[in-house]
C-alpha cells in the first residue's frame, strides 16, 4: 500500500515537472518573440511634433524596440524607391539584429501617387487587427497592382491576409485613420522631408533611398 502511494506521488511530481518545463519553454519562446518584435502589430500613433525624432512604443517599429540605432522612414507605398529601400532595411535588420530598429511613418505623395494615402490608411486598418507589417509587406510586394486595382486591391489584400473583411472595409471606407496619416505627413514636412523615402539615422538625414553599402557604412560608424 505504502509502495503504491509512493509511486503515485512520484508520478504526480513527474507530471508537474513536465508541465512546468513545458510552461517555461512557452514563456521563453514568447519572450524571444516579444524581445525582437517591437510594436509589430499595433495601430500607428500621432508623432511628437516637439521632438520629431523621438519614438514611442505606439509607433510601427520593426526590430528590437529598444535598439540603440534607429532608422526613421517617412514613406509612400506607391513609391518604387521606398520599395527598394524596404529591401535594404530588411537586410540591415537581419544583419545587425537587436542593434537596429526601423520606424515607419506615412508620407503619401498625392500629386504622383493617387492611392498612396488610401494605402497608408489601409495599412492602419490592418494594424488595428494586428497585421500592420504583414500588410506593409503585401503592399510593397504588390506595388505594381495598387494603381490598377485601387481600393479594391487594398480590400483584396486584407482578405488574402485573413483579416476580418467587414471590419477592415468599414475602417477603410470611413476614413478612420485619415487624420493620423495627415498628421504623419505634416510632421514629415516639419522634419524637412520633401520626397520619399525621407529617412533619418539616429536623427541625421540620410537623403533618400540610400544603398545598402552606404547605409551599412554609416551604421558601422555608430557602432564603433
Amino acid at each position: 500500500m505504502e509502495e503504491n502511494k509512493t509511486q503515485m506521488i512520484i508520478g504526480f511530481l513527474g507530471g508537474v515537472s513536465i508541465i512546468s518545463v513545458i510552461g517555461l519553454i512557452i514563456l521563453a519562446v514568447a519572450f524571444v518573440n516579444l524581445r525582437g518584435s517591437g510594436s509589430v502589430s499595433g495601430v500607428g500613433k500621432v508623432i511628437d511634433t516637439v521632438d520629431l525624432m523621438s519614438v514611442s512604443d505606439g509607433e510601427h517599429i520593426r526590430g528590437n524596440k529598444n535598439a540603440p540605432i534607429t532608422i526613421i522612414e517617412w514613406s509612400d507605398f506607391q513609391c518604387p524607391f521606398c520599395q527598394k529601400f524596404d529591401s535594404t532595411t530588411k537586410r540591415i535588420l537581419d544583419e545587425y539584429g537587436d542593434s537596429v530598429r526601423l520606424v515607419y511613418r506615412h508620407f503619401p505623395l498625392d500629386s504622383i501617387h493617387p492611392y498612396a494615402r488610401k494605402s497608408a490608411e489601409a495599412s492602419e486598418c490592418a494594424g488595428e487587427q494586428g497585421k500592420f507589417w504583414q500588410y506593409h509587406d503585401g503592399l510593397y510586394a504588390g506595388q505594381s497592382s495598387i494603381q490598377s486595382g485601387g481600393v479594391q486591391f487594398l480590400k483584396n489584400l486584407a482578405t488574402n491576409l485573413e483579416l476580418n473583411a467587414d471590419k477592415f472595409n468599414e475602417c477603410l471606407d470611413s476614413g478612420k485613420f485619415a487624420d493620423l496619416v495627415e498628421q504623419h505627413y505634416q510632421a514629415g514636412i516639419s522634419a524637412g522631408v520633401t520626397g520619399t523615402p525621407g529617412s533619418f539615422l539616429n536623427g541625421k538625414a540620410l537623403g533618400g533611398a540610400l544603398p545598402y553599402e552606404s547605409l551599412k557604412a554609416q551604421i558601422d560608424l555608430l557602432i564603433q
